[in-house]
């Protein structure tokens, strides 16, 4: 029995199953608390062109299929997202382990849909590539003490200090409990353009970094060096691409908060299996009594 609180019991996965989470296929299974996992469902729906895709539905897993799956550390709890679910953090210890994985090189983009929370101390990190003492890598945060403008660092692998970063803030801050769309297009050291809610606002440099360096130190979600995020983050893209102003503005869209009502296929000569959540939709095609598809198009 589904008790309430619960989403599953054993093998009883209330008739939910990978497709219900925008997958299209593997095998949905239940925890030992109850909770649906999707760690093992494969065919996620991504964005195209992205290194790593976390859509926080039940799962860190990453969806684009590039095997960057993070693993929930200190209790992060799933909360209602932007669109479907997020991943709700208490700005304390909370973080997702990606480990040493997405040493990014320019040009690269990263997205997200985050809801920063009143409370939160220090500059709430969104993701860093290195979590490390040293200022190494890349980090996607807001700037604390009540600023909250949205910055990027990035850094050489030096001491802390402004010889060691190049810096770029917002001048636009986001606002406490509100989803915000936010992106960093990075084309180069001092070469930054932040977008907020699909849109580029202005912003400021400082520091006097010129390259970045990257270690073996882990990648991040919700924290770097003891900053941790305060509120939720929803469907987390990265890429190694800097993604044009247009597709950044589609990101922001809303689709992926948007649902299909319906959806009718028809073929005169094609037998058709059609799975969807109403977000995302997978249609295969069969020649009339064969069981192995001719093709699958998904829809979203």
């Amino acid at each position: 029995t589904i008790n309430s609180g619960e989403q599953c019991d054993g093998t009883n996965l209330g008739g939910q199953s990978c497709s219900s989470f925008g997958f299209t296929g593997g095998s949905l299974s239940c925890n030992a608390s109850c909770q649906l996992v999707t760690t093992s469902c494969t065919g996620g729906t991504a964005p195209a062109g992205v290194t790593a895709s976390y859509s926080f539905d039940n799962s860190t897993a990453d969806i684009s299929g590039n095997g960057n799956s993070g693993t929930p550390t200190n209790g992060p709890t799933y909360t209602t997202g932007h669109s479907n679910q997020a991943l709700l953090f208490d700005g304390i210890d909370d973080y997702v382990d990606i480990g040493d994985k997405l040493n990014l090189t320019v040009p690269f983009t990263v997205a997200a849909w985050v809801r920063l929370d009143s409370g939160a101390t220090g500059d709430p990190v969104i993701f860093a590539t290195d979590d490390d003492a040293n200022y190494t890598g890349f980090k996607l945060f807001v700037e604390g003490s009540g600023v909250n403008t949205l910055g990027v660092d990035l850094m050489n692998g030096g001491a802390p200090g402004p010889g060691s970063r190049s810096t770029k803030l917002a001048t636009t801050p986001l606002s406490y409990g509100t989803w915000t769309h936010v992106a960093a297009v990075v084309n180069g050291v001092g070469n930054v353009t932040l977008y907020q809610n699909g849109q580029p606002v202005s912003g400021t440099y400082s520091g006097s970094a010129t390259t970045m360096l990257h270690t073996s130190s882990p990648a991040r979600i919700g924290r770097r060096n003891g900053n941790n995020w305060k509120g939720a983050i929803d469907d987390l893209n990265i890429y190694t691409k800097a993604l044009s102003a247009s597709e950044v503005q589609a990101l922001a869209s809303g689709t992926g908060a948007s649902t299909i009502s319906s959806l009718s296929v028809t073929t005169p000569s094609l037998e058709t299996t059609l799975t969807g959540n109403g977000r995302v939709f997978s249609v295969s095609f069969y020649t009339p009594g064969q069981t192995n598809a001719l093709s699958t198009v998904s829809i979203t």
